[in-house]
């Protein structure tokens, strides 16, 4: 039961945004929580010819590293 509680109070303290056309969990401080789906999307962008890491990232306001660790680990 506490469990669940915890559970609850957690989930209470996030917010679904829009950001650059994809939905987001936003927490509390801020923090976000990308789905997979999407990082696979945004690293997909960067494949192109001419298009980086940080050009990618500044259209979603995600820092580089992030996009650059889920790239490295990839499929």
């Amino acid at each position: 039961r506490f469990v669940d509680e915890i559970s609850v109070a957690v989930h209470r303290e996030l917010r679904l945004e829009t950001i650059a056309g994809h939905e987001v969990l936003v927490g509390a401080h801020g923090n976000r929580r990308w789905p997979d789906a999407v990082k696979g999307h945004l690293v997909a962008q960067t494949l192109a010819p001419g298009v980086t890491v940080n050009k990618v990232v500044l259209r979603v306001g995600m820092r580089p590293n992030h996009l650059s660790k889920v790239a490295a680990s990839g499929p």
